[in-house]
């Protein structure tokens, strides 16, 4: 019936183990009702809880009580599953129900109500006819009506009775007098029993009460939530509808707090009969939010209360309250968010990256040179070991169970809790597309001391022969890398990816995919943007290595040069970043596609076949 759970590694420490506990944990269900195990758990239960404020009380009392621990075993486990049992407020609508203890938070694991036998309803029946607790006879009628062992009228109506009753009963816990009358709320309203309208009346009554004694937010928030929702059994009038206003604008004047203003606006949307008293909720509670980000000192909590009000007025399509939000967003100084910069430096021995050029020494002249720069592998590296490598090292992490929030270079959140393994794979493929650029720019470098330049013209017509690119973009190629030899860093990226984005497109349009997008009402036909030409290669079956290669270097999530670079976010490009954008591009320069066709698909799956067949490959090189 109740399980301790806890960790067997603790310690060395051994801890008794009750009678009434299994070996395994788990207490026995072997009870068997007798006459007379009522009246002796009835008088323990009515003495411990003369002065309880709520069942977890008399539950706590129990175990250092020498008359309940002189119980039988099998009995002790009844009365204990019994009050294991608890008002749970947990649903949307605020409605109640009674449940086990159980669950992460309280390390228990307690018998379902419904798994209860015929043993223990004889039980919770004769405990009825002797307690005089009012909390026990609630709790005890209660499991009967969700064990469904009595589920008649008069039995719904004696709950509801007694739930009742602890409200009004002063010398009670406010919040278990709170979610007793929504207990009974509930039960009159899923049953559509007549006493529902009278059960609303007494929950209003003590939520004013609540109000004006100061009680804590939550046990007002608990009675307020279901009462704002309609009733079942007859219409709500003005008159209610106006009361309940009423004391939502008392509570809103005495909880100024941003989790008080959350569910006093679902009250007040809940209550809209029109669509302004619906945006007057919502523009009350985004106020708050901004209200309380507007009196923050530290830029990251400001710009945390400013988002979630721009994210909570969009929800509800309130326009005027999100740009008054994001306008706040947008005023918030870079230098008070607190951002500090982690740089890690890692040297790499001049004979190690001289052995990495080494293979230019075998090249006769630039043409071949600049082949074995375009067989190089992905920039990114092997998709699966990269996977892989990421499981790895995150493994345990606990980046993986908090909450987590990324911004971009503009210093704004983009988003929020994405998939954790995801986010871990790009920043692993950063990383290598990181190490890979700084190698593709020394590539580039000694191609160029070691053959000069050779002129524009030169490298677009043997590109465009040899591997059957269009002139224009074999020339725009040679464009790119002129100006990375000339050190025009910056402008040979920016050349490069516009040039990526054309050989995508190109090369969609040979394997004849109907890509573009016709007008539609105001928009005008267009092409679409590269997070679609990537997305289309992907499912083409282009190898992976590269399909990542192009998604992290040029999208979001991922480096995004490409929207960096369009938007005005980034203008400058060092030596590596130009490097792998040129590399990239050097992708489309070496599939021979001329036209769609079975041979030319399969293609995709091996991009680097053409490039590499010529090739003489030699011990030292490493392909992927």
């Amino acid at each position: 019936m109740v399980t301790l759970s806890g960790d067997s590694n603790r310690d060395d420490t051994t801890t008794p183990v009750p009678d009434h506990v299994n070996p395994d944990g788990a207490i026995s269900d072997m009870y068997s009702y007798s006459e007379g195990d009522s009246e002796i758990v009835t008088r323990i239960l009515d003495r411990l809880g003369a002065n309880a404020s709520d069942p977890l009380e008399i539950s706590l009392a129990c175990h250092s009580d020498a008359e309940f621990t002189g119980m039988p075993a099998a009995l002790q486990a009844e009365t204990t599953t019994l009050l294991g049992f608890e008002l749970d407020d947990e649903a949307a609508d605020g409605s109640v129900e009674l449940t086990p203890v159980a669950g992460l938070r309280t390390g228990l694991r307690v018998r379902a109500i419904r798994d209860a036998t015929n043993q223990s309803h004889a039980l919770w029946r004769s405990m009825l006819t002797h307690t005089e607790l009012p909390i026990l006879s609630a709790l005890i009628c209660d499991a009967l009506l969700t064990a469904r062992a009595e589920a008649g009228v008069d039995h719904a109506t004696r709950t509801v009775s007694c739930y009742t009753a602890l409200c009004a009963d002063l010398s009670l816990d406010p919040l278990h007098r709170a979610l007793a009358i929504a207990r009974a709320n509930t039960i009159a309203r899923r049953r559509r029993m007549p006493q529902e309208e009278a059960v609303r009346s007494e929950a209003l009554t003590f939520a004013a009460a609540a109000v004006g004694a100061h009680m804590p937010d939550g046990v007002v928030a608990r009675v307020l939530i279901p009462l704002s929702s309609a009733p079942a059994t007859y219409a709500m009038m003005n008159g209610e509808r106006t009361q309940i206003r009423s004391i939502l604008d008392l509570a809103a004047s005495s909880y100024v707090d941003p989790t008080s203003a959350d569910w006093i606006a679902d009250c007040r949307r809940n209550l809209a009969t029109t669509g302004a008293e619906r945006t007057a909720a919502t523009r009350e509670q985004v106020a708050m939010y901004i209200a309380t980000a507007e009196s923050e000192d530290a830029g990251f909590r400001k710009m945390h209360w400013a988002t979630e009000a721009s994210n909570l007025a969009s929800r509800y399509g309130d326009t005027e309250s999100r740009d008054r939000a994001v306008r706040l967003m947008q005023s918030i100084p870079a230098e008070s968010m607190g951002w500090e910069a982690h740089e890690s430096t890692v040297t790499l021995p001049i004979s190690a990256l001289r052995s990495h050029v080494r293979r230019y020494k075998f090249s006769a002249d630039w043409r071949q040179a600049l082949r074995v720069f375009l067989a190089s592998k992905s920039p990114s590296g092997d998709y699966q070991q990269n996977v892989a490598s990421s499981r790895a090292s995150s493994a345990g992490s606990i980046r993986r169970l908090v909450s987590r929030v990324t911004f971009g270079s503009h210093g704004l959140p983009e988003r929020r809790d994405g998939d954790f393994d995801e986010e871990e794979l790009v920043r692993t493929e950063q990383f290598a597309i990181g190490a890979s650029g700084i190698l593709l720019d020394l590539e580039l470098k000694e191609i160029e001391r070691r053959f000069g330049k050779p002129p524009r013209t030169e490298i677009a017509s043997w590109v465009s022969v040899t591997f059957g690119c269009d002139l224009d973009y074999a020339y725009q190629f040679a464009h790119t890398l002129h100006l990375h030899w000339v050190g025009a860093f910056s402008d040979s990226a920016r050349v490069a990816i516009a040039l990526v984005e054309a050989g995508a497109r190109r090369l969609l349009l040979l394997l004849d995919e109907p890509i573009y997008r016709v007008e539609r009402g105001t928009s005008p036909g267009r092409f679409p943007a590269m997070d679609f030409y990537v997305d289309k290669l992907e499912e083409l079956e282009l190898d992976a290595d590269w399909v990542r290669a192009l998604r992290t270097t040029l999208l979001d999530p991922g480096m995004n040069l490409r929207n960096m670079a369009a938007h005005g976010f980034k203008f400058e490009f060092a030596p590596s970043e130009a490097a792998v954008l040129i590399r990239l591009a050097g992708l489309f320069c070496a599939m021979p596609i001329g036209k769609e066709s079975d041979a030319d698909r399969s293609m995709l799956r091996e991009p680097l076949a053409a490039a590499r067949r010529p090739l003489r490959r030699r011990r030292s090189w490493h392909w992927v």
